[in-house]
């Protein structure tokens, strides 16, 4: 499913991106199109990741609030990012990183120029960046999804482990259990999913189901009939991804004219394109079999 690539906002403070207020050249630029989703709220800010690090001169800090200057959204204080502009030449910078394991490989790349022409100067720079995926699979602690094994710690009811992330494939269907279906299984404790019965060719009603306490297709109780079933207890890591894809370029530029008598004319222009991709998990299909009291979900496959 395509999504919004991470982004990289400032908060000083920690009183939230919205409270810290970005500069560029001492004027306000643009915010980002999506709000913080690491706020509750879903605070405005800068993306970072849209100013070129080749481009940038300094940066200048107030950390006390300047709210009385600048407004509130400039509660936490105010970052200022000087670019540069009396420089001539030519650089270009690249890195690559990688994990030891593989995925999640990232490049990037920045071209930077900067040209003096008589009474006008600029500087105009190009950046790229490019992410390979990490995908569950890739890595030990995730490629299983069977967490039983996992012990979480101490709780009233005793020790606790982690949960069962399979998912049942096969025919026919295996409904999901919620939480406000589980009444329909009351008198059953620990019910996880539940199977259609054998021979079914449509869809049963929700009692018609045959619950089971797990996802493992071995499992012998005597909640369960798994002869005939044909369902399969399976790990889609290789569908889930820990970090996404993402792709971004842009070019940012300024430039600055003297017109004489101590005035100036100052002009700037960037564009940022950044896309990802991520997977997750296959799409289920919720169907409430009574609004009150009980559900179903059944997997698309």
């Amino acid at each position: 499913m395509p999504i919004k690539p991470a982004f990289l906002a400032l908060s000083l403070h920690n009183l939230g991106s919205g409270s810290t207020l970005v500069l560029v050249d001492g004027r306000r630029v643009a915010q980002s199109g999506v709000g913080n989703r690491n706020s509750a709220t879903g605070q405005g800010f800068v993306d970072l990741n849209t100013i070129p690090l080749g481009l940038i001169e300094r940066v200048e800090i107030i950390t006390d609030g300047a709210s009385a200057i600048y407004g509130a959204d400039a509660v936490a204080g105010v970052i200022n990012i000087i670019l540069r502009k009396n420089w001539s030449g030519s650089e270009l910078s690249a890195s690559s990183r990688g994990a030891a394991h593989g995925g999640g490989t990232e490049w990037q790349g920045t071209l930077t120029t900067g040209f003096t022409s008589g009474k006008l100067r600029g500087t105009l720079a190009l950046d790229y960046y490019k992410r390979e995926p990490l995908f569950a699979s890739q890595r030990s602690f995730s490629n299983g999804m069977d967490n039983r094994g996992i012990y979480l710690g101490e709780t009233t009811f005793g020790p606790a482990y982690g949960l069962d992330y399979r998912m049942q494939f096969g025919y026919a269907p295996t409904v999901q259990v919620v939480p406000f279906s589980a009444a329909s299984f009351a008198n059953l404790p620990g019910v996880r999913v539940a199977l259609a019965p054998e021979g079914a060719s449509s869809m049963p009603t929700l009692a018609a189901f045959i619950p089971r306490t797990s996802n493992a297709s071995n499992q012998n109780s005597s909640l369960t009939t798994v002869i005939g079933q044909g369902q399969r207890a399976t790990s889609v890591s290789d569908f889930l991804n820990l970090v996404p894809e993402a792709e971004r370029y842009g070019v940012t530029g300024n430039f600055t004219y003297d017109a004489g008598g101590g005035a100036e004319i100052y002009g700037s222009i960037s564009h940022t394109d950044s896309r990802s991709f991520a997977q997750t998990l296959p799409a289920y299909i919720g169907t409430p079999n009574n609004a009150f009291t009980a559900a179903y979900i059944v997997p698309a496959a």
